[in-house]
């Protein structure tokens, strides 16, 4: 699981969003609720927040803000509703790897691939996907990436991965929000 969290990771930070499904964006974030999400000041950097809501397994997205009198805020997210604008927060999502296969009907394309990670980076790479299947070396179907437009549940055994990109969609409204305290006073 530490490879697929490193190339979310990598993928993320280089592309900041995926050509057809943004899964980071500056200046938005979601509703916070107190006793289900988490709030951690002192962190540094928006990377560091990424890497705390991809090792927190309840944590759907996240968003970090700048801030001289926490030193950087860094807010998990479990749900993502309520999504509202604030000034100069950086977000993003956390994709959702499932037990279950996303059924091949949706297919926009096809990749060999050695690991599910590299089939996770087909997909944030490629324009309309916002899902994916990678089929590994146990079935017929070898080390093959299903890149998806929809991810309709199947069931493949223990021959496969799937997972969703949980997208950032800019047609939602957003409310406006000034400044650091005006956030926290909308959470």
């Amino acid at each position: 699981m530490a490879s697929l969290q490193s190339v979310f990771l990598t993928v993320a930070l280089l592309l900041n969003c995926a050509v057809g499904c943004e899964i980071t964006s500056a200046n938005v974030t979601w509703h916070f609720t107190d006793q289900v999400d988490t709030f951690i000041p002192g962190v540094s950097s928006e990377e560091n927040c990424m890497s705390s809501c991809i090792a927190d397994v309840a944590c759907k997205g996240y968003t970090w803000k700048e801030d001289d009198l926490f030193e950087g805020v860094c807010l998990l997210f479990t749900q993502l509703t309520g999504k509202h604008e604030c000034h100069d927060c950086f977000s993003g999502t956390k994709p959702e790897t499932s037990a279950q296969a996303c059924s091949i009907d949706n297919q926009i394309n096809i990749y060999q691939t050695a690991n599910v990670t590299d089939c996770l980076g087909n997909c944030i790479d490629s324009a309309n996907c916002t899902a994916y299947t990678w089929f590994n070396e146990v079935g017929f179907i070898k080390n093959t990436c299903f890149l998806l437009n929809a991810c309709t549940l199947a069931d493949c055994g223990d021959e496969c991965v799937s997972g969703k990109l949980n997208c950032i969609h800019e047609d939602l409204s957003i409310k406006r929000f000034g400044g650091l305290m005006d956030f926290f006073k909308f959470l």
